[in-house]
């Protein structure tokens, strides 16, 4: 339905009355302004905070800007460099002023993060704690060492002993002489009876050590006959070997032929007066010998070396019966054994000392930190890998194939041909010479470390001097 002239006006004019009505009601609800105080900025209260600090610090000092470092060449550094160094004088007005500053080496505040920080002084507690629980073991180690004492020997040692068996001998010596000096008879003894008496004597004595040690041995072999013989004969025969020796000898076996040597007979040498004396040595060198045993030298060594013992052995027939060492010790079969139980036990003990120490130090710690396991390691599963490693293998195998068929084609590796070679890649003639260049700067740069004087006493300085002093009195010890 279309509205009429008529109708649309009276809609305009209730819309008005609306309109005015709703002026008037605003209007009648209007408040008056409230009176407020202005919000403080931030620029107000560092203004306040600057004219307390101004008022409480009356000291105003003069402070001089230094000038920037100027941006130059390296030829002007080094002009400057070479020039020698002037030191500005102090200005009149500072050198009124009595206020000397106390500056630190030190700084005030440290620049590492707070984990490292707490990690640095948890290892310094822990080094403290270690130097005292080991200052208190060794103090008690040394108590325990004072405590103990050796264990009391019935007899001394045989160094000791030695003197007095000497001087209880040269004793019994003297009173021997003293007695025979009232004696007068003097019978008249041969050296030959005498000799006689002292060998029948170590005979006897030889004889009864060889029955004591035949007693002791109860092991009793059975030897055959032909060993005996074997055994008691030194000289072999060529067709004997070393395991014919332990053998019965029988009759098959032939003896060797041994042809003499017939000596030469010279008229002549029946007029010659000179008989030269040969040597013993030279007479069992010229003795006859077959090819075996020429070979076999060390067999004859051994001959040698058992005639010699047996010669000694007379000579020397003093054999003195020595103790058996059958005593068990204290320490077992295994001596190392026995000294690392001992070891472990003390480092137990050491160890048992250390945990006492450090739980009476922990009772007043209050700090119990919350700690969480590490998650454990599982088998991470990428999904599509094992496909992306067939592709991968599957394009190397055909870039070796590829190559190859190039190296077929070009005939690259051909010995009669002189294979010329493309070259894909972008190339120069004249290479780039980097070293002069590299020269140049470290001449320069020597240059200027060598003019510059200036080495400030910093920390870092202090510490790098510290070691290296350490490290040269560590080399003059171990050279000395």
């Amino acid at each position: 339905t279309y509205l009429t002239e008529e109708r649309k006006k009276e809609l305009r004019e209730e819309l008005e009355r609306e309109k005015k009505l709703r002026r008037q009601h605003a209007q009648s609800q209007v408040a008056k302004p409230r009176k407020y105080k202005p919000r403080k900025t931030k620029k107000d209260l560092f203004k306040a905070a600057k004219e307390k600090f101004d008022q409480e610090h009356p000291f105003k000092p003069k402070l001089v800007k230094t000038p920037k470092p100027k941006k130059y060449n390296s030829a002007e550094r080094i002009k400057e460099l070479s020039c020698p160094r002037t030191f500005p004088e102090p200005q009149p007005d500072l050198r009124e002023c009595t206020f000397t500053p106390k500056v630190k080496t030190t700084r005030s505040y440290s620049t590492q993060p707070v984990e490292l920080r707490l990690q640095d002084a948890a290892e310094s507690y822990k080094d403290k704690l270690s130097k005292k629980i080991l200052q208190k073991t060794m103090q008690e180690f040394k108590a325990l060492k004072s405590k103990s004492k050796p264990p009391l020997t019935a007899e001394k040692p045989i160094w000791d002993r030695a003197k007095d068996f000497e001087s209880k001998k040269a004793q019994k010596l003297q009173q021997l002489l003293e007695e025979q000096t009232n004696y007068t008879f003097k019978p008249l003894v041969k050296s030959v009876n005498s000799q006689k008496t002292i060998s029948g004597f170590l005979n006897k004595y030889l004889k009864a050590t060889h029955n004591y040690e035949d007693t002791q041995c109860t092991f009793h072999p059975k030897v055959k006959p032909a060993t005996k013989e074997y055994f008691h004969k030194e000289e072999k025969t060529p067709y004997e070997s070393q395991e014919y020796t332990f053998q019965p000898k029988t009759n098959s076996f032939p003896k060797p032929r041994i042809h003499p040597k017939k000596p030469l007979e010279n008229p002549e040498d029946q007029n010659l007066t000179f008989k030269p004396e040969i040597n013993q040595i030279s007479k069992e060198l010229s003795k006859s010998k077959t090819s075996q045993e020429l070979s076999s030298k060390d067999s004859q060594i051994a001959l040698l070396t058992a005639k010699y013992q047996k010669y000694t052995q007379d000579q020397c027939p003093f054999k003195p019966i020595i103790n058996s060492t059958s005593v068990q010790s204290k320490l077992g079969q295994n001596p190392l054994k026995y000294f690392k139980q001992a070891q472990e036990k003390h480092h137990q003990h050491v160890q048992n000392l250390r945990t006492q120490e450090e739980l009476k130090l922990k009772q007043n710690c209050t700090f119990t930190p919350q700690t969480t396991e590490p998650p454990e390691y599982q088998d991470v599963t990428i999904p599509g890998l094992t496909r992306f490693i067939e592709v991968k293998q599957i394009q190397a195998k055909l870039q070796a194939d590829q190559k190859a068929r190039e190296e077929k084609v070009f005939g690259i590796h051909y010995k009669g041909h002189k294979g010329y070679k493309t070259q894909p890649e972008p190339f120069n003639l004249h290479t780039p010479n980097t070293d002069k260049c590299q020269k140049a700067h470290s001449e320069v740069k020597s240059k200027e470390k060598q003019a510059c004087t200036f080495r400030p006493e910093t920390i870092e300085s202090k510490n790098k001097a510290f070691i290296s002093r350490l490290l040269s009195e560590n080399f003059n010890q171990l050279k000395a």
